[in-house]
């Protein structure tokens, strides 16, 4: 005997996540041990007849195939050695329990012969029950079968044949599927031991029984073996079985009621592969598959000349792996590489930069089910398995949503690369320098490209660096003192960005409060900037186009006539952010040209009306928000002169007051508005009475009311801070308070107290609103305190955020400074985003206009002063409302001229005519190499001067790989922002000159030619789009339209030329007939032959099957006729010798049961005679001839005693 029964131990094959061996459930019948009514009583048995007995049992011969029980030899020594023990129970203590532990080793397994530690023996089953009822028993009984040999000799069948069952299947098992578990769940879904003396219907019959199959379901099963075969998984695909199996044999109809060791099956690991019939079509996968393949396909030319047009199915937002998968599979030396299987000679599975080999072998897999059976049906491939395998290498790559086609195929070759890569040991190389003197010596720098070059071959050499790599040379030039760094980098695909200047428009509404500097108060202005630009580049713009200093400009979003965003905080993001993520397309941007001094205030103005429809008391803004500028010192405290400049702003937004606004002075700043900033500001109080006198008899008498909001611990606006940059040279105590405050909450504009209240009442009298309001407000007063009864709200202890009380600047900067951090303000866009959602200040003053608490009158005292945080109010009066503003034609903020802007409208038109033409993608490669200044994000550290610089770059091209890859960028990118340009290149289909564009080309002299192989397609934007390939494929030399699964062919190779050209692939004309020099040519050549060989095998191996199913099914059918014809003989002598056999059964039972070994023998090789016989005849059925050259193996599991191990009975 070889081979001893056992469970292989999972360390000889399972990997180290496994931590349970499988099961291998028993197949022979173990009789159960003995139970409690099998005990007998010791003390009436005599020990003498006892042994008399277990003589008697030792000396009956067994028969061929008989169970036996294995016991430790000295065991039976003892107990039938004479003894002086008076009694059974002191035989049964001096002899000691039958201890089964001592024959097996550590697996529980037998020693193999000749390497026991104990002698054994083996008893019969009746023997073994005696024994371990009078003695007891340790560990688990050791049950074997007895052989007889041709002399009649019985030996023990110390190690069965092992048998290890995979399944066939359709398809290879999913990648998800496959577990690295190693061991027996590896190899085979279930594995047993069988006693050689079985039947091959006792081996089917096990294999049915645990792989559970179905009754009605046929089966077959193969003997097996090839090269690797421990290496077999669970479950073999169809191909795997024809074309990678060497050897195999079926067993037939006619072998089932032979033994095992009939045919040659001993004691050995057996592999077998089990085939099931499918329920619905009761046929074999195997039948199909072998009717479906015809041996034209192992026919070479054939496959090299077909195939190639299957397309791939989307699995979910993958056409950008689909589209770069059929370009990258369509290049001839990558589809021969991988055809051919060369990739297993290259594979990299210990590279600690790679993907353990998985993702090549992925790749060859997918290509193979491409190009290997260009006759069948199918119009494409689900690349299911490749996906996975990438998703689990890759995060980017690992779920479903949109990808770009270039990222991932800049992944996938560098990730072929890795696991391809023939240098397993990679050195340290440290990149070498040029130096200062030799920038200018061009030999020198060939010399650097070779060196550089070579240094990443030692670390970097497979197939892909063969093909695609090639280097560019950057050049670095440091403006301050002139040092040039010159280096080489290797790249996979060259990325061309398009000669286009992106730009981002949009219309501003300029208001001018000065009147100096546009030809109308309110106009539009088109501003036109690059996509990059940031908002002081905005800023910039727009002071030197108007001619206005920086920092008199003011930008707001207004939103329903109210301040929305102010851009003068400080917002750390509007610094890098590009403008088209800073403002919106549809986005109300004004800008306020406003004209102030560090001494100034400057006070926002908004016009209000109440609602048409009466049912509803609701008081809204409408308009364009505006603003006064007061001098703190002089007209802050001054009430008439507030009246003076908010009446002006006012009749400023109606046409209706155009003839009279005309000729008043300007609000704010420049010469017109001296008179109302400085002259009326000394005049006397009768002067300063009788102009607010004319305004209020001419203007304002019934016009409207003016009142005021103020912010409760407002959040100060940081204006003051961007402008205070500004004047760096001014003390920095002018810029103490903010210039400009906008309240960060929208008010509601019912009931906002009067602007009158706000101030004492000797400071009203040269107020115009004074007089009109006295008669009504001298009765609310106290004659001794005129403000002591005046209902102010303040902050109460609720925390009621409107006070119309005045703060010290000191009290007021302390509040600002506490409630700073409070809120985000830059969240106001996400948080506002419906009128709806605008967040209301409730106002505590009654309707009434009473406050909810009585306050000190003594602490209600009103200095009368402006602080910077208010905001005025003009309620206009509703006939007031519809005489200036009810028709739209009065409304000063419509129907806006634009701010000339010639030299936009130019760039318009030349952009215009630029996107009616196209592009060569010479053009792009001269712009490639076009020198560009660094920006302020991509300094470059000179390591002369030891400073980062705005260094000068300049890429260029040194050389090229043979097959080179273009990316079009067409998606601009600016930090954040991306865009995509729709212009077309032309690009050529064949006869690409490159020679011009690649240095080394240059130097060399040496021409570059290449022509067109495939371009990947991208349609639609950034958002959202889908991936297509237009290929060539060498195998026909015909173009291809490739959308996922669906294929067509392209009659014009000019058809790929189109808007949506992403990837461009070309490959390099040659003399040589592959890409990628004289050693990957020959290497593809030695493949081929090598493939043909092959091919010529799996031909010899497809008629093997063929011959060994036609074979079955000769059986299978002379069987079943003499099945039927059994059945039908069986039937006629049932009905004429019923009684006949009913008088038979008994006696013939009773003669087969007393049948002598010796007979039972010569029956048995009788059978082998008349087997062998058999099988000599032309029309009878040979022998299954199973042993397969099986070899014994020399593991724990066998002994290297031979085939047979003799062990007698003792």
């Amino acid at each position: 005997m070889s081979e001893e029964l056992q469970i292989p131990q999972m360390a000889s094959h399972a990997s180290s996540d496994q931590t349970e061996p499988p099961h291998i459930p028993p197949v022979e019948h173990e009789p159960s041990p003995p139970s409690a009514g099998d005990a007998v009583d010791n003390a009436n048995v005599d020990i003498a007849s006892l042994q008399a007995e277990w003589r008697r049992l030792m000396d009956t011969k067994p028969v061929d195939g008989d169970v036996c029980y294995v016991i430790p030899r000295d065991f039976i020594q003892r107990v039938l050695s004479p003894t002086d023990c008076a009694c059974v129970k002191d035989f049964a203590s001096f002899v000691g329990k039958l201890d089964n532990t001592r024959i097996l080793d550590a697996a529980g397994n037998l020693f193999p012969l000749g390497e026991e530690k104990v002698e054994t023996a083996f008893v019969s089953p009746e023997l073994y029950r005696s024994f371990q009822c009078h003695f007891g028993s340790l560990g688990p009984p050791v049950i074997r079968n007895v052989l007889v040999d041709a002399e009649g000799n019985a030996v023990l069948e110390r190690f069965p044949p092992y048998f290890l069952v995979h399944t066939l299947c359709k398809n290879a098992p999913t990648t998800r599927a496959i577990s690295h578990i190693g061991g027996l769940e590896s190899h085979s879904k279930c594995a047993f031991s069988l006693s050689q003396t079985k039947t091959f219907k006792d081996l089917v019959d096990t294999i049915r029984n645990l792989m559970n199959v179905d009754k009605n379901s046929s089966l077959r099963v193969w003997f097996i073996t090839t090269d690797n075969v421990e290496e077999l998984s669970a479950n073999i695909p169809v191909s795997s079985f024809i074309n990678k199996i060497q050897h195999k044999k079926i067993v037939t109809p006619q072998v089932m009621k032979f033994s095992l060791q009939s045919q040659g099956i001993r004691s050995s690991r057996l592999h077998l592969v089990v085939e099931v019939s499918e329920k619905s079509s009761k046929k074999f996968i195997l039948d199909q598959a072998v009717a479906s393949t015809s041996l034209s396909s192992f026919d070479m030319n054939k496959i090299t000349t077909t195939g190639g047009n299957l397309g791939l199915s989307n699995l979910g937002n993958t056409c950008y792996m689909n589209s770069a998968l059929q370009c990258l599979v369509h290049v001839p030396e990558i589809n021969f590489y991988f055809f051919y299987d060369l990739f297993e000679k290259e594979l990299n599975r210990s590279n600690p930069l790679g993907n353990s080999g998985d993702v090549a072998v992925a790749f060859s897999n997918l290509l193979h089910k491409l190009f290997d059976y260009p006759g069948s049906s199918t119009s494409s491939v689900t690349p299911r398995e490749f996906k996975y395998t990438i998703g689990r290498y890759s995060s980017m790559f690992h779920g479903y949503q949109q990808q770009d086609s270039q990222e991932f195929l800049s992944w996938l070759l560098d990730a072929l690369h890795e696991d391809l890569n023939r240098i397993y040991d990679k050195p340290y190389c440290e990149k070498p320098e040029l130096k200062d003197e030799d920038v200018e010596n061009p030999q020198a720098i060939v010399d650097l490209a070779k060196e550089c070059w070579n240094l990443h071959k030692k670390r970097n050499d497979s197939v892909i660096v063969d093909l695609f790599t090639g280097m560019y040379q950057s050049t670095l030039l440091c403006p301050v003192c002139y040092k040039k760094s010159v280096t080489f980098d290797p790249f996979n695909d060259l990325t061309l960005p398009l000669p286009v200047n992106k730009k981002w428009y949009h219309e501003f509404t300029i208001v001018d409060l000065s009147g100096s500097y546009l030809d109308s108060f309110i106009m539009k202005l088109e501003v036109e900037l690059s996509k990059s630009s940031t908002y002081e580049d905005l800023v910039a713009y727009l002071s030197k186009h108007l001619g206005v200093p920086r920092d008199f400009l003011f930008l707001f979003e207004i939103f329903r006539n109210f301040f929305y965003k102010d851009f003068q905080e400080d917002n750390y993001q509007q610094s890098f952010l590009p403008i088209n993520e800073i403002i919106g397309d549809d986005d109300a941007i004004f800008v306020y040209i406003i004209p102030y001094t560090p001494d100034d205030r400057i006070i926002p103005v908004i016009n209000v009306a109440k609602d048409e429809d009466r049912s509803y008391d609701i008081t809204e803004p409408f308009g364009i928000p505006l603003f006064i500028v007061l001098n703190k010192q002089s007209e802050c405290s001054r009430l008439s002169q507030i009246e003076k400049k908010v009446s002006l702003i006012a009749n400023r937004l109606s046409t209706a007051n155009s003839s009279e606004s005309k000729s008043q002075a300007t609000i704010v700043g420049g010469e017109a508005s001296d008179e109302v900033m400085t002259e009326a500001s000394e005049t006397s109080q009768e002067e300063a009475k009788e102009s607010s006198a004319s305004i209020t008899d001419s203007q304002s008498d019934a016009k409207y009311d003016i009142r005021y909001y103020r912010e409760g611990n407002p959040k100060f606006s940081s204006s003051y801070r961007r402008h205070a940059r500004h004047h760096v040279g001014q003390p920095e105590k002018n810029f103490a308070e903010k210039i400009l405050n906008i309240p960060h909450e929208r008010p509601h504009f019912n009931n906002l107290p009067l602007l009158i209240e706000a101030f004492s009442k000797p400071q009203r009298q040269n107020s115009r609103l004074s007089t009109e309001r006295s008669d009504s407000l001298e009765p609310k007063l106290d004659d001794q305190n005129p403000d002591a009864n005046l209902k102010v709200l303040s902050d109460d202890e609720d925390g009621n955020l409107c006070t119309p009380s005045i703060i010290g600047d000191d009290e007021q900067r302390s509040i600002g400074e506490n409630t700073d951090n409070e809120t985000n303000w830059d969240n106001l866009d996400s948080m506002f985003s419906s009128v709806d959602n605008l967040p209301p200040i409730e106002n505590s003053k009654s309707a009434e206009g009473t406050s909810e608490k009585d306050s000190d009158p003594e602490k209600n005292e009103i200095d009368g002063i402006l602080q910077g945080n208010e905001l005025l109010v003009i309620d206009w009066k509703s006939h007031s409302y519809q005489d200036y503003f009810a028709d739209t034609d009065k409304r000063a903020w419509e129907n806006l001229d634009y701010v000339s802007n010639p030299e936009l409208e130019e760039n318009k038109r030349k952009l215009a005519a630029q996107q009616r033409t196209t592009i060569s993608l010479y053009d792009c490669l001269r712009n490639f190499s076009t020198p560009e200044v660094l920006g302020d994000q991509d300094l470059w550290y000179c390591p002369r001067c030891k400073e980062h610089r705005r260094a000068t770059k300049t890429i260029q091209v040194w050389s090229t790989g043979d097959i080179l890859t273009f990316h079009l960028k067409r998606f601009q990118s600016a930090r954040s922002l991306s865009d995509k340009i729709n212009m077309v290149v032309d690009f050529p289909i064949e006869g690409l000159d490159m020679t011009d564009y690649v240095t080394s080309s240059q130097i060399s002299k040496q021409p570059l030619i290449y022509d067109l192989i495939a371009v990947d397609n991208h349609y639609g934007g950034l958002g959202g789009g889908h991936y297509t390939a237009s290929v060539k494929n060498f195998r026909d030399n015909k173009w291809y339209y490739f959308n996922d699964s669906r294929v067509t062919p392209l009659e014009d190779p000019k058809e790929c030329v189109t808007g949506a050209a992403y990837l461009l692939f070309y490959k390099k004309r040659s003399s040589n007939q592959f890409a990628g020099g004289e050693s990957v040519g020959q290497f593809i050549d030695k493949g081929r032959n090598e493939f043909e060989q092959k091919l010529s095998k799996l031909k010899d191996s497809l008629l093997q099957v063929t011959e060994e199913l036609g074979l079955y099914r000769e059986q299978e059918a002379v069987e079943s006729a003499n099945s039927l014809e059994v059945e039908n003989n069986e039937e006629e002598d049932l009905y004429e010798d019923a009684e006949d056999d009913l008088q038979k059964v008994p006696a013939l039972a009773s003669a087969k049961k007393s049948r002598s070994p010796v007979t039972e023998q010569n029956m048995k090789f009788e059978n082998q005679r008349k087997q062998r016989l058999i099988s000599k005849g032309s029309d009878s059925p040979r022998s299954v001839n199973i042993n397969l050259n099986y070899s014994s193996s020399t593991s724990n599991l066998a002994s290297p005693g031979g085939s047979t191990d003799d062990e007698r009975d003792v």
